[in-house]
């Protein structure tokens, strides 16, 4: 639960994020990696050529490579089939932008599964709304050619804003926290940089939202400090979703 949604996939392949556009964040503005083998990049194109298509309002591009008896499972929990998904009229008052980055595919031979970050830009004049979310395809080899054949998204909220902080009173929060001797969570400053680390997992920024209360960009958890009547830090709670997971206690010093 600690690791990011997009590192669950078996076998990995990294793409660098997509850079915006000059005039708009298109989704085809940057060539694929050359590491990647052929069918992985095609699959990885018929996803850009399917937002790209949405932002115009394409129906019939955006269905090109989609199966007729694809699934969809949208970010609210709506299940729709392609007829439904694709009843989708031209944006009217707004231009709508899908950016895609941190794309990664897990290559299983007839099956190809790429997970990857969405955000989604609307512009109202000059007003602008964005959402990010994981988004999930899987496509198989039908009838000679890939269709896409299951797509899910998964909303993920807004970073909060980053609360303004002493950088000396991190030296508060370093230290390390453990559930049992092999589950620990070790606490760092570097210069006014406050990092966390799970045991055997890799190191992360650790930013305030309040003094109790820190987050990692891009992720709904919470990462809080609770304090005893002394002044001191005394345990950290892991939660994600809104519900506790975890509690470590701070070993002494």
């Amino acid at each position: 639960m600690r690791t990011a949604l997009l590192c669950n996939l078996l076998t990995v392949f990294m793409c660098p994020p997509l850079a915006l556009a000059q005039t708009s964040p298109s989704t085809t503005e940057r060539a694929l990696p050359a590491e990647y083998s052929p069918q992985v990049q095609r699959v990885i194109q018929f996803t850009r050529d399917r937002k790209q298509a949405l932002e115009r309002g394409d129906v019939v591009a955006w269905g090109a490579h989609v199966a007729e008896k694809c699934s969809f499972v949208e970010a609210g929990g709506r299940l729709s089939t392609k007829a439904q998904f694709s009843h989708f009229e031209p944006f009217v008052g707004y231009k709508f932008y899908a950016e895609v980055s941190d794309i990664r595919a897990a290559d299983f031979g007839d099956t190809i599964v790429l997970t990857y970050r969405e955000k989604d830009i609307r512009d109202f004049g000059v007003q602008r709304s964005e959402g990010t979310s994981i988004d999930t395809d899987t496509y198989a080899r039908l009838n000679g050619d890939w269709q896409l054949v299951s797509f899910s998204e998964n909303s993920l909220p807004s970073d909060p804003p980053v609360a303004k902080l002493d950088p000396h009173l991190y030296d508060k929060y370093v230290g390390t926290y453990e559930v049992n001797p092999e589950a620990t969570f070790t606490v760092t400053r570097e210069a006014d940089r406050l990092f966390g680390q799970y045991v055997k997992d890799d190191k992360f920024e650790l930013l305030p939202a309040s003094k109790t209360r820190f987050f990692r960009r891009g992720d709904s958890a919470f990462y809080t400090f609770v304090w005893n009547k002394s002044g001191k830090v005394v345990e950290h709670d892991y939660s994600a979703e809104g519900v506790s997971v975890i509690r470590y206690k701070r070993k002494a010093n």
